[in-house]
């Protein structure tokens, strides 16, 4: 059932086509694991050119929480995700008072959360994207939850990782195009895309290496990203390159 549903899940990822859409699948595939929580926390860089520095989506959690939630910045303070943002495996909502010292607000919102949440728990499930881009997911219910073994938990996280570039993919098609590449540059930007070094692209463009980071640069400028990968991924989404 877990390795047929993960499967199904990373198949309507991938035919998503907008942000609603993959949050849609990555709710469908908590269910599927018995959850009714889910929340999911995108994390723009600094110096992202249109989108609020925070995103925040969730299922299953009270409106007036969510509002709450919202309005008062509580991720700020928020122990669980701000823990998660630092780990490489999962870790249960329960266990990270147990793991860091909190300071008095942060004490105060896990007081405020348990006596919503308990006797359910969840899952916080780091992810990360490029340039910064990166993301948490919380799946769990007001219920105990039942007990997952490693591998289990491993596949959780996978998926929410691929969800969480899915996203990222679908937020950097949403940026307006408000820029135009020479026919070199679009040259440059597939072979940046097909993973070649910058001699192999110069090759190809008839350019020298330095000339082609120089190139590359005035590309990432004009994109309104601040490194290859988010180049990348944006004119994948954008249909400039191949996928």
């Amino acid at each position: 059932m877990w390795v047929k549903l993960a499967a199904e899940t990373l198949g309507a990822l991938d035919g998503a086509r907008t942000e609603t859409d993959a949050f849609d699948t990555l709710v469908a595939y908590a269910k599927g694991l018995g959850a009714d929580l889910v929340s999911y926390h995108h994390i723009a860089p600094p110096f992202s050119s249109r989108h609020e520095n925070f995103s925040l989506l969730s299922k299953g959690f009270p409106e007036d929480w969510v509002r709450q939630y919202r309005e008062q910045k509580l991720h700020r303070v928020d122990p669980i995700t701000s823990f998660a943002a630092y780990q490489t495996r999962p870790v249960l909502w329960s266990q990270v008072p147990d793991r860091v010292r909190l300071t008095d607000e942060q004490h105060n919102y896990m007081t405020l959360l348990n006596s919503w949440l308990s006797p359910g728990d969840g899952l916080a499930i780091p992810a990360f994207g490029p340039s910064g881009r990166h993301g948490y997911v919380g799946i769990g219910r007001r219920t105990p939850i039942d007990h997952w073994t490693p591998p289990q938990v491993r596949m959780v996280q996978a998926v929410c990782e691929s969800f969480h570039l899915r996203f990222c993919e679908l937020r950097l098609a949403g940026l307006d195009k408000d820029f135009e590449l020479t026919e070199r540059e679009l040259r440059i930007l597939t072979g940046m895309a097909k993973g070649w070094t910058d001699p192999m692209i110069g090759a190809q463009v008839g350019l020298r290496p330095d000339a082609v980071r120089a190139a590359m640069r005035q590309i990432l400028e004009k994109m309104a990203v601040s490194d290859r990968p988010s180049a990348v991924l944006r004119a994948k989404a954008l249909g400039l390159v191949e996928a």
